[in-house]
């Protein structure tokens, strides 16, 4: 007569056991969406673009929580859409959408608070601001400096 599985481990493994048919159901479901190739970071991409980590006294980077709130956000709108890679499924999609709408939302906020992607091009009579909040550039200043560098005829 064998002796029964101590409680931890047939605790565990009734778990993982689970944990793999989900594992093998999902990759049957979203193909290889975490092979590089397939892997999509437009997010993800455009908010480490944005951001301007804080360093510290020691020369450490660090985020704040909203900014570390954002990156994991919009590390999971990468998520979604690499996984319309594999077969389509509607709950993909509309999953999709409300992450997306989160990471807006949030994004938007975090851009209003921190004026991000402040940044200014030097001229001879001091410094234009040409791109202003939220990554749009602002066109009566780029105007503006177009005038002033190229003259009158080149805009």
């Amino acid at each position: 007569m064998t002796e029964p599985k101590a409680t931890f481990n047939a605790a565990a493994e009734e778990t993982l056991a689970k944990a793999l048919e989900i594992c093998t159901q999902r990759g049957t479901e979203y193909q290889d969406s975490w092979a590089t190739e397939n892997l999509k970071t437009p997010f993800l991409d455009n908010l480490v673009a944005a951001l301007r980590p804080q360093v510290d006294s020691r020369g450490e980077v660090f985020y704040s929580s909203a900014e570390k709130r954002l990156i994991v956000l919009a590390s999971l709108c990468d998520v979604k859409l690499s996984r319309l890679t594999g077969a389509y499924k509607e709950d993909t999609a509309v999953d999709l959408i409300n992450y997306v709408a989160a990471y807006n939302a949030l994004r938007l906020a975090y851009d209003e608070e921190h004026k991000t992607w402040t940044e200014t091009y030097p001229s001879a009579g001091g410094v234009t601001p040409i791109i202003e909040h939220g990554n749009a550039i602002d066109p009566v200043a780029l105007k503006k400096e177009i005038l002033r560098v190229f003259g009158e005829g080149s805009v």
